[in-house]
Order: structure tokens, then C-alpha cells, then sequence
């Protein structure tokens, strides 16, 4: 898991989603054990912000880094398993 690789202040992991409701999110989180943060983005904002989404082309998951800057270090689709990857492009950006 990435996450317990950085401290809270290198990192910040949320879900975003937009298709399902707020109260599907919660108990999806629940019963998979998933801690981090869950947004649902009911208006699209962020979806349209970062470009995510079937509207996109993308296929879900869409994992993207944000650097402190705002700006997308990274971003790849319908893919499983990047942890290394991940963890690696963040190790570079916290240098």
C-alpha cells in the first residue's frame, strides 16, 4: 500500500467518484476496509478539472499524483498493481 510508505504530509490519497452516490461510496469503503477519503464529485468538477472519467476516454481506475503545485505528474488508466511505479514517481517528487 502506498500510502503507509509516506508520512500525511508527503502524501494525501483520496477516491473520487462521480457515479455513485455518496451513501454507495461509505459502505463500499466499509467492506473493503479502504481509510482513505472518499469525494463524490456529484457536480463533475474534478472529473473536468484533471480530465478523469469514461467522458475522458479514461477507463476506471484512473490513478493520477498531484504535485504540492497543483499540477499532474501522472496519470494512467485501467490499470491494477502500480504501487511501485507510484511509489517510485512520489519518492522522486518529494526530493
Amino acid at each position: 500500500m502506498i500510502r503507509v510508505s509516506f508520512t500525511a504530509n508527503q502524501l494525501t490519497v483520496a477516491g473520487i467518484n462521480q457515479s455513485s452516490s455518496a451513501s454507495w461510496l461509505s459502505n463500499y469503503a466499509s467492506q473493503r476496509g479502504i481509510s482513505f477519503p472518499f469525494v463524490f464529485d456529484s457536480q463533475g468538477k474534478m472529473h473536468q478539472d484533471y480530465q478523469v472519467g469514461t467522458s475522458y476516454g479514461n477507463a476506471p481506475p484512473t490513478f493520477v499524483i498531484i504535485d504540492q503545485q497543483g499540477v499532474v505528474r501522472y496519470r494512467i488508466d485501467d490499470k491494477f498493481n502500480r504501487a511501485d511505479e507510484m511509489r517510485e514517481l512520489i519518492q522522486n517528487l518529494l526530493k
